[in-house]
């Protein structure tokens, strides 16, 4: 677990009209909609780009159709506190993975279901382990987030193993929102 100090920038992309909702919501334990998307990489929550805003502006315009989003990608800035992280950019996060992944198998198993599997940029399987992961380390660990590094996108120049998307990203679990301590809205880069 890191520091209890620890506290970083993240920022959503989104809607106009999702963002008026989140910076006028009066329960800032629910101003965000969790995501529950099968293929979401970090499972279910609130998905951040860590310091990365312009990275979260671009999000929705590869995700939504301008006529649903409006003219302009928004994105909401918030602090979240890390206090309480599942944080596989440390080594000591794997062993939480290892420990539980062959829990996970054997349910699956039990249940006579197949493993999902990860397709492109659909990360089924992903998705499955962080959640099971999360709900069976409640009593050790009850993480309010977990952020991961990911390599996305084309590579930057032919040859190069750097990808054009590649970023950290944080999600903040369903019902911990706590963790999300202040939220702005951010303005694209040389607009003050």
């Amino acid at each position: 677990m890191p520091p209890t100090d620890l506290v970083v920038y993240g920022y959503h992309g989104t809607t106009a009209t999702a963002a008026q909702s989140i910076l006028s919501a009066t329960d800032p334990t629910t101003r965000f909609w969790s995501s529950y998307n099968r293929e979401d990489w970090l499972g279910d929550g609130v998905y951040f780009f860590q310091d990365a805003p312009e990275r979260a502006r671009l999000w929705p315009t590869l995700r939504y159709p301008v006529h649903t989003r409006g003219t302009e990608a928004v994105v909401i800035g918030a602090k979240i506190n890390l206090e309480r992280c599942i944080d596989l950019l440390d080594v000591s996060s794997v062993a939480l993975f290892a420990g539980r992944y062959s829990r996970m198998v054997r349910n699956f198993r039990k249940k006579k279901v197949a493993l999902p599997k990860n397709n492109g940029p659909a990360r089924y399987f992903d998705r499955e382990l962080v959640n099971f992961v999360v709900e069976r380390s409640k009593r050790t660990v009850n993480a309010q987030c977990v952020r991961a590094a990911f390599e996305e996108g084309k590579p930057l120049v032919p040859g190069a193993a750097l990808r054009k998307y590649s970023h950290v990203q944080i999600v903040v679990r369903p019902d911990h929102q706590v963790a999300i301590e202040d939220v702005w809205l951010e303005q694209p880069k040389g607009v003050q």
